[in-house]
C-alpha cells in the first residue's frame, strides 16, 4: 500500500466516523424537512426526482414562515439593493490616514468592486445566499462553499445539502474540516479526472457512461503547511477528491483560507452541528399539522356524511357519492331508509385552536419581527422608529451569522479577489495592514441608531437650555457631529470635504468677509469724507454769504 492509498483510506475512515455522529441530527433534520422545507429531505434515503415532496404537510403556517425569515435575513444582512459592508481602515490607523485622498478611494473602489461581484449573475450570490437562510432557520446549519476559477468569473457560490456534508471543529470551535459526499455519472468523472486511476472503473465507465458513483471532496488543516512555497500542496488548507469505493486520491490540493462558510443559528456546548428556529417551534408545528388534518376529516364528514342503513332489502351496490340514488323494496322495507350519520362536529372550534398556535409558529420564526405591521394613525417618523427597534431587537438573534458568516465570506472572497488583481495597485500606505471591515446592513445601522437617538435627545434637552444660556452650544463640535452621522448612515466619503478642505473653504470665507468689512468701512469713511465734505463746503458758502453782505 502507497502513501496516497493509505491517505484516502484514513480520510474515507474519518468520514465515515463524522457520519456516525450525526446520526441523531438526521432524524431531527429530517422531522424538519418533512413538515418545514420538504425539497431538502432525504437525510435518510435518496428520493427520486420529481417525487411527491409535500404529502405529510396539511398546514402551510411553518414553510410560510420559514420563507419570511430567510427573506428577512437576505435583506437585512446582505441586501443586493444596497451597500451590507464596506472596508475600513484599522482604528490604530484612522487618525493617520483617515484624510489621505488615494487611500479612501482604494478602499471605496475596492469596497464597490466587491459588492459587484456579490451581486453578479456569474458568481450566483444571491439565490445561493437565500439558500443558506432557508437551511438556517429548518436545520440550524447552512454551508456556503466559494469556489475559484470558476468559468467566466473568478469565484462562484454554492450552498450544499447538508444531508451531503460532515464537519469538524478545532479547539476554539470553529468550523475547520468538511468532507462533502458527492455524486458524478461515470463520464463526468472522467472529464474531471481523464487520468482516473482505477482500470476497473475506466472499464466501467465506458460499458456504463451514465452510472452514478459516489465521491468525497475532503478539506482539513494541513498539518506541513509552508507559508514560503508556492505549491497548492503547501497552502494553509489542504484538498483532497477520493473515491472510497476503491480508496483512491482523485487530486490534492489547497486552499489559502478555508473555502467553506459554515454559520449555525445557535449552538449548545458540545454540539457541532447548529439548532434552529424549526426545532424550537416542532412542537407547535407537529399539533397545527395534526389539527389540520383533523380538520379536514371533520369537515368531510359534515360535508359528505357516512351513512347509516339497513341490513337488508336493498338492491346493491350501494352509491355512496354526492346526489347518489339507491332503491329497495319498499314493501318488504317500508320504514328501512338510508340516512346521514351526523357526527356534529365543531369545525369552528379547531379554528380557534389551530390559529393560537400558528401564532407561536409565526413569533418562533421571527416574522413579527421582520414584517412591520403598520397603523393607519403612524407618522413616517413612528414607521423608522418600529422599525430600527425592531432591527435592534433582531439583532441578537442574528449576530452569529456575523462571525460565522459574513466575516469568512469577505475574507475568501478579499483574498481571491486581490489575488487575481481585482483592486489594482494597493497604496504604499497599506503595505501589510490588516483592513477592518465595518458592517452597514440595515440590521447594523439599527444597531449604532441607539447612538443618534441618544444624540437627538441631548440636543432637544441642550435647546431649552440654550434659550436661557446660549454658550451652551460653544460645547458641540459640528465637525464631529457630521462625521459621526456620516459614519452611521454610511455616506460615502466623497459627498464629505476633508478637514483640510473644510479649513481653506473657511479660510476663504473669513478673507471674503475681512474685505468685505474692509471694503464697507472704505465706503463709510468715503461716506463721511463726502459728508464733512459737503458741509465744509455749505459752510463757506454760508460764511462767504455773510461777508458779502
Amino acid at each position: 500500500m502507497n502513501d496516497q492509498q493509505q491517505i484516502a483510506r484514513d480520510l474515507c475512515q474519518r468520514v465515515e466516523e463524522l457520519k456516525q455522529e450525526k446520526q441523531n441530527w438526521n432524524r431531527l433534520w429530517q422531522d424538519a424537512a418533512d413538515l418545514v422545507l420538504p425539497r431538502r429531505g432525504a437525510f435518510y434515503d435518496e428520493r427520486t426526482p420529481g417525487q411527491e415532496l409535500q404529502n405529510k404537510i396539511y398546514d402551510s403556517t411553518a414553510p410560510w414562515a420559514l420563507e419570511q425569515l430567510a427573506s428577512g435575513l437576505h435583506s437585512y444582512l446582505t441586501s443586493p439593493t444596497q451597500r451590507w459592508f464596506r472596508l475600513a481602515l484599522p482604528v490604530e490607523m484612522e487618525d493617520s490616514l483617515s484624510e489621505d485622498d488615494e487611500v479612501q478611494r482604494w478602499l471605496q473602489n475596492s469596497t464597490d468592486i466587491m459588492f459587484g461581484i456579490f451581486n453578479s449573475q456569474k458568481t450566483n450570490f444571491n439565490p445561493q445566499a437565500h439558500e443558506l437562510y432557508l437551511d438556517l432557520g429548518a436545520f440550524g446549519t447552512g454551508i456556503m462553499y466559494v469556489e475559484e476559477e470558476y468559468v467566466h468569473a473568478p469565484l462562484r457560490f454554492c450552498t450544499y445539502h447538508l444531508a451531503d456534508c460532515v464537519i469538524d471543529e478545532d479547539a476554539y470551535g470553529r468550523v475547520d474540516t468538511i468532507g462533502r459526499t458527492f455524486k458524478l455519472e461515470a463520464r463526468q468523472a472522467l472529464q474531471l479526472w481523464p487520468n482516473f486511476p482505477s482500470a476497473k472503473f475506466q472499464e466501467d465507465a465506458r460499458k456504463n457512461p451514465l452510472k452514478k458513483h459516489d465521491f468525497v471532496h475532503f478539506v482539513a488543516p494541513r498539518k506541513d503547511f509552508d507559508p514560503r512555497s508556492a505549491s497548492p500542496k503547501a497552502r494553509r488548507f489542504a484538498s483532497w477528491y477520493l473515491y472510497p469505493q476503491e480508496k483512491l486520491v482523485l487530486a490534492e490540493s489547497g486552499y489559502h483560507d478555508f473555502p467553506f462558510m459554515v454559520p449555525r443559528w445557535s449552538k449548545l456546548t458540545g454540539e457541532r452541528y447548529g439548532r434552529s428556529p424549526a426545532m424550537t417551534a416542532m412542537p407547535d408545528i407537529r399539533m397545527v399539522n395534526a389539527m389540520a388534518k383533523a380538520i379536514i376529516v371533520a369537515a368531510q364528514k359534515i360535508v359528505d356524511p357516512p351513512l347509516m342503513m339497513p341490513d337488508e332489502g336493498f338492491l346493491l351496490p350501494i352509491k355512496t357519492s354526492p346526489g347518489g340514488i339507491n332503491y329497495y323494496n319498499s314493501t318488504l322495507n317500508p320504514e328501512q331508509l338510508i340516512r346521514p350519520l351526523e357526527t356534529r362536529g365543531r369545525v369552528d372550534i379547531g379554528f380557534d385552536l389551530i390559529d393560537s398556535r400558528r401564532q407561536h409558529i409565526i413569533r418562533s420564526f421571527f416574522v413579527d419581527w421582520m414584517n412591520l405591521q403598520e397603523g393607519p394613525q403612524m407618522t413616517a417618523t413612528e414607521v423608522m422608529q418600529r422599525t430600527e427597534e425592531k432591527m435592534r431587537l433582531m439583532a441578537p438573534a442574528v449576530s452569529r451569522q456575523q462571525s460565522e458568516f459574513l466575516d469568512p465570506l469577505i475574507d475568501r472572497v478579499f483574498g481571491i479577489l486581490l489575488r487575481k488583481g481585482y483592486f489594482g495597485e494597493i497604496p504604499q500606505q497599506l503595505a501589510g495592514v490588516e483592513l477592518k471591515v465595518d458592517y452597514v446592513s440595515p440590521v447594523a445601522k439599527a444597531q449604532r441608531m441607539t447612538q443618534v437617538m441618544a444624540f437627538q435627545r441631548m440636543m432637544e434637552t441642550l435647546a431649552q437650555v440654550a434659550a436661557v444660556k446660549p454658550e451652551i452650544l460653544d460645547k458641540i463640535d459640528g465637525d464631529g457631529v457630521v462625521d459621526f452621522m456620516a459614519d452611521v448612515y454610511d455616506v460615502s466619503y466623497k459627498t464629505l470635504l476633508t478637514d483640510k478642505q473644510v479649513a481653506d473653504l473657511r479660510q476663504q470665507r473669513a478673507d471674503a468677509q475681512a474685505k468685505q468689512v474692509q471694503a464697507e468701512q472704505l465706503n463709510m469713511a468715503a461716506d463721511s469724507f463726502n459728508k464733512a465734505g459737503k458741509g465744509a463746503a455749505s459752510l463757506a458758502v454760508v460764511n462767504g454769504g455773510k461777508n458779502g453782505a
